[in-house]
């Protein structure tokens, strides 16, 4: 069963590595985010629209727990739909994370686009008529949905 424990299972670490990256080594950013942890708690830094940004943008996102990507990511594809409810993107980051996990255990990519898991022999991957390639440009003007 998954259940939505993402949120309450952020620490210190992971609100010290948002604020990190939200101060890039300024001293006064650093000390504003956390008074501003202190004072209006986590949420209000994992909410803020730079946050997004700087795990998106950030080469040191990849030293981020998974969990706080995921919860980033769904958070702030909710808010832009206007869905404030911080449960849905606890409960929807933590089925990504569940998802994920499974994943990155069960499957290897090899260099031919074949997928091979320890319980089936390799298979040829092909992309369904339309869908674009994972790595073509995205122009301003494409939309998915």
């Amino acid at each position: 069963m998954i259940l939505p424990t993402i949120r309450s299972s952020f620490d210190r670490a992971d609100a010290r590595f948002i604020i990190w990256l939200l101060s890039r080594g300024s001293e006064v950013e650093r000390e504003k985010e956390e008074t501003r942890l202190r004072e209006d708690g986590l949420d209000s830094i994992l909410d803020d629209p730079r946050t997004l940004n700087a795990v998106l943008t950030g080469s040191q996102f990849s030293s981020a727990r998974p969990e706080l990507v995921f919860y980033v990511l769904v958070r702030h594809a909710l808010l832009e739909d206007g869905i404030t409810d911080r449960g849905v993107a606890d409960y929807l980051s933590a089925l990504l994370s569940a998802f994920g996990v499974d994943a990155r255990i069960t499957l290897r990519m090899t260099p031919r686009n074949t997928v091979t898991s320890s319980t089936s022999p390799p298979q040829q991957i092909s992309r369904p008529a339309g869908v674009r390639s994972c790595c073509a440009p995205i122009s301003a003007s494409s939309h998915c949905g």
